[in-house]
């Protein structure tokens, strides 16, 4: 998939974060997802659940008709 740079930029001058190359994956958790929700509008997520790094992710298949 093609992530433009600029939003990349644009999340990490909003939050002050740096983000990793991958933008991708690191918005699969949705972690910085619901930091960029709050950042936007004040307490929309009341409680970000941050996994652990020894948890196996679970990974979504979508099948196609």
């Amino acid at each position: 998939y093609f992530i433009p740079v600029s939003l990349s930029q644009g999340i990490e001058s909003r939050l002050k974060v740096t983000l990793p190359d991958d933008l991708l994956a690191s918005l699969s958790d949705g972690v910085v997802l619901c930091h960029l929700i709050n950042h936007i509008r004040k307490g929309m997520i009341p409680s970000i659940h941050i996994p652990s790094a020894g948890v196996v992710r679970i990974v979504t298949v979508m099948m196609l008709k």
